[in-house]
């Protein structure tokens, strides 16, 4: 039973981490001037990879006792915040651009197709997805392009000619995002099969991997989407073989996490939905008046950022132990962090 707890421990650390670094990449445009340190843009593409992944990653690991029924209601949860985020935040047409969270959310829906899979069928799934990436990106032309449309129901039309930035372009196309959700997937559910021996020598690969895709990364010198810095515009065969060798240091790395000096991460990872929606909030509408404030000094803007993330952090921890948290209808528990 311990043993359980700790991996559940472990991932709401991880995702804990991830929030921190999505904190700063998504306030980026807002706190920061270009050009970004390079060291900067390649942290801010490290959150995603991790969301995705580690959603695959419990879904495979809950797959026998998670129905069809409260999967589908996952994902369609998922997919209403995200469409939400972009009409009462952005002010923006929904499905016209797609998010992180709409690949998550469309993920989540079509998931119960692939843990009835065996071994290697999802093996080759996972790869299937990749090549097929790879292959449209270079016969098509992937366009980072903006698609943003002012929401109105006069331009609901205008989803209709969105689907390449669904599948091809745009900031989250479903391939190849799909393939790092798989690929979490695959390890939640058959595990990572390597002997305690043999990850030594993975763990090494891994790094000398993620170490020279990153110099790739570095040398291609990739553009910038409306000031922000992640290098996956597009996700293409070296950012997505760094990430995975990224993820890999994850997997064999993180399950050592177990003081309860993470305990704030945990905190934050446990109701990432929940963040992830509030950090959006503060910086569509908070964060230029407070940088106002502290005149420019976007350090300190950052770190009450934080500090405001993490006491919430704290706060939705303590109002769980409660009563009336068990009371919550499910929705309403599954967005704050059930």
């Amino acid at each position: 039973m311990q043993k359980k707890e700790s991996r559940l421990f472990y991932i709401d650390v991880v995702r804990g981490l991830a929030i921190f670094i999505m904190l700063l990449a998504n306030a980026a445009p807002y706190l920061l001037e270009e050009p970004y340190p390079f060291w900067f843009r390649l942290m801010s593409s490290l959150a995603a990879p991790v969301f995705v992944s580690l959603t695959g990653f419990m879904l495979g690991k809950r797959s026998d006792s998670l129905t069809f029924r409260k999967t589908l209601l996952r994902g369609l949860l998922i997919l209403t915040t995200a469409v939400a985020i972009d009409i009462l935040i952005w002010d923006t047409l929904p499905f016209a651009t797609f998010d992180v969270l709409y690949v998550i959310g469309f993920s989540v829906l079509i998931s119960p197709l692939f843990p009835r899979l065996g071994r290697w069928s999802l093996v080759v799934l996972t790869a299937l997805f990749f090549v097929i990436a790879f292959a449209l990106q270079f016969a098509m032309d992937y366009t980072a392009r903006e698609l943003t449309y002012p929401f109105s129901w006069s331009a609901l039309p205008v989803i209709l000619k969105s689907s390449r930035a669904l599948f091809l372009d745009g900031w989250f196309p479903f391939f190849p995002w799909m393939g790092i959700f798989l690929a979490g997937l695959y390890t939640g559910k058959f595990g990572f099969l390597v002997k305690s021996l043999t990850k030594k020598w993975v763990f090494a690969a891994a790094i000398v991997v993620f170490a020279l895709g990153s110099y790739v990364l570095y040398l291609q010198d990739r553009p910038l989407r409306e000031g922000y810095g992640e290098l996956f515009y597009p996700a293409d065969v070296f950012f997505c073989t760094t990430a995975l060798a990224f993820l890999t240091l994850f997997v064999i790395a993180a399950v050592k996490i177990r003081s309860k000096v993470f305990n704030p991460l945990a905190w934050l990872g446990r109701s990432s939905l929940f963040f992830y929606v509030l950090h959006l909030v503060v910086i569509a509408f908070f964060i230029e008046k407070v940088l106002v404030l502290f005149q420019g000094k976007f350090i300190a803007v950052y770190c009450i950022f934080v500090l405001l993330m993490g006491f919430v952090g704290w706060l939705m921890h303590c109002f769980k132990k409660t009563r009336l948290w068990q009371k919550l209808p499910y929705v309403l528990r599954f967005w704050l962090g059930s």
